[in-house]
This record gives structure tokens, C-alpha cells and sequence, in this order.
């Protein structure tokens, strides 16, 4: 009985720091791949570079200017977070192995709350990973864990897009609803 006592207690804890870190990573993801590898994607951006991740990321609009608060989230993306994703960690998407094939009707299954249309989508998309003939797709996904300023307003995420490039985005929270701000960097490889 304490066992559950115990478990109930850290879920309630973990809660709403899961669902905080969730509903950035929603956003990040949205429109994206719905494959996740379980490793998460790394990245170390320079102190020296801060000029050019404001110009690249205000080139259209002056979103964000605090040069400070940048140089906080810099220092936080020295030390990332390199546990793996799991399954629990995400409502509607598969993490996968590197290599691994998936399969389709264990996925479903534990899916089973998406609509027919995001089902359909996703039988689509596992058809093609675990087919692995189109060298220049956009799946899986390698996703960093959220890197938190100090008072959880802005978030930067990184995301490599397969083998089709990568994107680094600052996000902020306005109200309950976090927004992209715009991309720090972004690569085509």
C-alpha cells in the first residue's frame, strides 16, 4: 500500500512539470514528423555567436533583443540533458531505436486514442521508415530535451529533421500558451 501511496504522490509531483515541458515540445513539434528517435539531439551554441543568432532570428521582425537572457539559455545548452526519451513522454508520437524497424498494429495499439486521419498519417509515415528507401526524408525526428530559462518564460528546443537539415528555436510562454519566437539557427545538410 505505501508503494502506491508513493507512486500517487510522484505522479501528482512530476505532473504539471511534465505537462509544462510537454506543451513546449507540442508546439515545437507541430507539423513535424510523427517518429522520434529515443536519443535526444545535442547542441552547444557559442557565446561568440550571440550577434547572429539575434540578426538570423529578427532578420524579419524585432521579436526578442534581451542579449542577457540569451546568454543564460547559451550556458544551459553546455550541459544538455542526454536521458532518452520514452514512450511515456510523448501522446502521440513513436520513439524508435536507432535502426530499429516499427512495428505498425503495437504502435496502433498504443496510440489508440488519435483519430482515424492521425492513424491513417501515422500507418503512412511507419510504411516509409521501415521501408528506409527515400534517403532524403524528414523522419525521424532527434529532439533535445527543453532548455529552460531561469523563470521557465523561454525555452529553446533543437531539431534535426532526419537527414534533411536541422533548426534551433526559441520559444516563450505568453500566458499558457507557448509561441516560436523564431529560429537561433537552422542547417540543410
Amino acid at each position: 500500500m505505501n508503494k502506491i501511496k508513493t507512486k500517487l504522490l510522484l505522479l501528482l509531483l512530476l505532473f504539471p512539470t511534465l505537462s509544462f515541458c510537454q506543451d513546449v515540445l507540442d508546439e515545437a513539434l507541430k507539423d513535424k514528423s510523427n517518429i522520434i528517435l529515443e536519443e535526444p539531439f545535442t547542441f552547444n551554441l557559442k557565446d561568440k555567436n550571440i550577434d547572429s543568432y539575434l540578426y538570423y532570428m529578427n532578420h524579419a521582425s524585432d521579436v526578442f533583443n534581451d542579449t542577457t537572457l540569451l546568454k543564460s539559455l547559451i550556458q544551459k545548452t553546455k550541459k544538455p540533458d542526454k536521458t532518452y526519451w520514452k514512450q511515456e513522454n510523448f501522446f502521440d508520437k513513436v520513439i524508435v531505436a536507432k535502426g530499429q524497424n516499427i512495428h505498425t498494429k503495437a504502435v496502433l495499439k498504443e496510440l489508440s486514442l488519435l483519430s482515424d486521419e492521425e492513424l491513417k498519417l501515422l500507418k503512412k509515415e511507419i510504411r516509409k521508415y521501415n521501408n528506409r528507401n527515400n534517403e532524403w526524408r524528414s523522419y525521424p525526428l532527434k529532439v533535445s530535451k527543453p532548455i529552460y530559462s531561469d523563470d521557465n518564460k523561454y525555452a529553446i528546443i533543437g531539431i534535426i529533421k532526419g537527414n534533411n537539415g536541422s533548426e534551433i528555436s526559441l520559444f516563450e510562454l505568453k500566458g499558457k500558451q507557448w509561441v516560436h519566437l523564431g529560429y537561433l539557427e537552422r542547417k540543410v545538410f
